[in-house]
Order: C-alpha cells, then sequence, then structure tokens
C-alpha cells in the first residue's frame, strides 16, 4: 500500500500501533497504556478512545486518540493538521468517528 492516508483505526490495527508507538515510549505512554487495556474499539468506557492514524507507505507516522474524558492525545512529527482535523470532526459530532 504506498500514498498517504489518514483513518481510524479499529480492532486489527493493533500491530501498526504496536510497530509506531514504542519507539516513542516517552512520549507515547497514554496511548500506549490505554489502547493495550481497553483495545481500539471505543464504546465512551474507561480507557477507551477513537484512535486515529496517518499511513504513509502502508506505515503509521502519526496517532492520535479522542479519550473517553475529552482528552485529546497526539503522537505525530509530522502531518499533524493530517491528524488532528479528522479526529477533532469526530469530537464535535459528540462520539467516536466510524470513519473519516
Amino acid at each position: 500500500m504506498g500514498g498517504t492516508i489518514s483513518r481510524t483505526l479499529q480492532p486489527g490495527d493493533e500491530a501498526d500501533l504496536e510497530v509506531f508507538l514504542p519507539g516513542h515510549l516517552e512520549s507515547s505512554m497514554f496511548l500506549l497504556g490505554d489502547s493495550h487495556a481497553a483495545g481500539l474499539s471505543d464504546h465512551s468506557g474507561p480507557l477507551q478512545s477513537t484512535y486515529a492514524a496517518v499511513f504513509e507507505g502502508g506505515v503509521i507516522t502519526a496517532v492520535a486518540a479522542h479519550f473517553w474524558n475529552g482528552n485529546l492525545v497526539l503522537h505525530c512529527r509530522l502531518r499533524v493538521t493530517r491528524i488532528i482535523w479528522p479526529v477533532k470532526r469526530c469530537a464535535l459530532r459528540g462520539g467516536p468517528c466510524e470513519a473519516f
């Protein structure tokens, strides 16, 4: 898969997230810990989040999560606008994001 795409993460995307986040452990502890504890499905429960990612050439290069408690957590060095606006649209709708 080539090119750059942005999309929500779903169950089954854990392996891609596991490749990206541990390389940035000092700045991604909440993302890593909560994704392990609650998975990638968002039903507005404790520790659950809507996760979104930017994929470049099939590899995650940025991640954002809109947490159950309203917090928005980002981990990205590049492509900030590609990750922040889709997640913000989900947050403004008041619920989990099915796709963008």
